[in-house]
C-alpha cells in the first residue's frame, strides 16, 4: 500500500512539474533549452525575416520594460505556434504601447530596425528610452523614429544610446517638455519632420542638430524652442 501511495504521489509531482514547465516556457527538453512564451504579454506576427510586436497585454506590463529581441512563439495561419527556431523581433506595430501610463522606462535592443507610428504616444510616465550604445569603432545600427512615436510623453527626460537616426518623423517628440538628453547620432541627411520637437523646451537643439542639412529640417520642427532659431 505504501509503495502504491508513493508511486501515485511521484506521478502527481511529475505531472505538476510538466504542466508548470509548459506554462512558463515553450520548451523543456532533455537539452534544458528554454525560452519564454510571453503569454498574455506580447503577441508577435512574422514580417519578412523577423517579427513585429502586434499586441501588448497592459495588465502585466511592468514599469521598466525590456523589449524582447526574439521569440519562438508567433502567429502563423491565424494561430500562435511554437516554432523550433526563434526569429528576431525587428518592429513595433503602430500604437502598440499607446496610453500605457505605467511605463517608466523602455529598453529597445539592437534587433529593432523600425518603430511604429505613435507606438509610445501618451505614455505619460515614461522617463527614459534606452537604445543600444555603440563604441567608436562599432558599426552602429540605423533606425527611424516615426511620426508621433513619443508624442505627449511629457515626463520623458532621456533618450540614451547612440544608434544612427535616419529620420525623425512629424511630431515624434512633440510636447516632451522635460526632454534634455538626446544621445542618438543624427547624421547630416537625417530628415526631421513637422513639429518633431514641438515645445521640447529643455532640449538644446542648436548643438545637437547643427550638422543636419537645413533643407531636411521642416520649418516648424523646433517650434516653441528658443534655441531652435539657430536652425532656420
Amino acid at each position: 500500500m505504501k509503495k502504491r501511495i508513493t508511486a501515485v504521489i511521484a506521478c502527481i509531482c511529475l505531472i505538476t512539474a510538466a504542466v508548470a514547465c509548459s506554462v512558463a516556457f515553450s520548451a523543456c527538453g532533455d537539452d534544458n533549452e528554454v525560452h519564454p512564451r510571453y503569454d498574455g504579454l506580447y503577441t508577435f506576427e512574422k514580417d519578412g525575416d523577423g517579427l513585429v510586436i502586434t499586441g501588448v497585454g497592459s495588465s502585466r506590463l511592468q514599469k521598466d520594460v525590456e523589449l524582447p529581441t526574439q521569440s519562438y512563439y508567433y502567429v502563423e495561419n491565424g494561430k500562435t505556434v511554437d516554432h523550433t527556431e526563434a526569429l528576431p523581433v525587428k518592429r513595433i506595430a503602430p500604437g502598440a504601447f499607446r496610453n500605457f501610463t505605467q511605463i517608466t522606462s523602455v529598453k529597445i535592443g539592437s534587433s529593432y530596425v523600425e518603430l511604429g507610428a505613435g507606438c509610445f504616444e501618451k505614455c505619460t510616465s515614461l522617463k527614459t528610452v534606452i537604445f543600444p550604445t555603440y563604441k567608436k569603432n562599432d558599426v552602429a545600427a540605423e533606425i527611424a523614429i516615426p511620426s508621433d512615436a513619443f508624442k505627449d510623453c511629457n515626463s520623458l527626460r532621456k533618450v540614451e544610446g547612440n544608434p544612427v537616426l535616419t529620420e525623425i518623423g512629424d511630431g515624434a517628440f512633440s510636447s516632451c517638455l522635460d526632454l534634455s538628453v538626446f544621445a542618438p547620432q543624427v547624421r547630416s541627411d537625417c530628415k526631421i519632420g513637422s513639429k518633431a520637437f514641438y515645445y521640447c523646451v529643455s532640449l538644446n537643439v542648436k548643438d545637437k542638430f547643427k550638422d543636419v542639412v537645413k533643407d531636411n529640417i521642416a520649418s516648424d520642427a523646433f517650434d516653441g524652442i528658443p534655441s531652435g532659431e539657430a536652425t532656420e
